[in-house]
């Protein structure tokens, strides 16, 4: 089966002209020469996402690294203010 890429601009082009335009997911699926499936699951990514298309690789949300990356640091802070902490009250470090 041949896999097609789309760009993001292809695929928010598709997406406004069935949300813009009012035209069916079929018709936009005709004109633009992909499937009615894949106009769905751009729309649906679409009003998903707030912020716009989550179209990156693997249907990833485009957060979801930030949120793992807040998640370490947050982690590491916590991390560092109980030593702090425990240094100041004169207790063993919990590491």
């Amino acid at each position: 089966m041949n896999h097609q890429k789309y760009n993001n601009e292809f695929k928010t082009h598709a997406v406004e002209m069935v949300l813009k335009e009012g035209l069916t997911r079929t018709e936009v699926g005709r004109r633009l020469e992909t499937s009615s499936k894949n106009i769905s699951r751009w729309v649906r990514e679409y009003q998903d996402n707030e912020k716009g298309l989550n179209l990156g690789q693997g249907g990833e949300h485009p957060l979801k690294k930030r949120i793992q990356s807040l998640e370490k640091e947050n982690q590491r802070l916590k991390m560092e203010h109980d030593i702090l902490k425990n240094s100041l009250l004169g207790q063993p470090s919990p590491i």
